[in-house]
């Protein structure tokens, strides 16, 4: 398996929107404030995609 950091994310997607590198819960993390911004790119001969995901919602307010 391959493991691709958010800082190799900027050169191997194409990233819409305005994306930067954060640091939360001591973790770099992708992270943008703008609903609608895409991450997209192409993927080739892989039986699997696994997409880590962080929940930086505050939990006294609706999901």
């Amino acid at each position: 398996m391959k493991k691709i950091l958010p800082d190799q994310l900027k050169t191997k997607t194409l990233l819409l929107g305005r994306w930067t590198i954060k640091q939360l819960h001591g973790k770099n993390v992708l992270y943008t404030t703008n609903l609608g911004s895409l991450i997209k790119f192409h993927l080739q001969a892989s039986p699997v995609l696994r997409i880590e995901t962080l929940d930086n919602g505050n939990p006294q307010m609706p999901p």
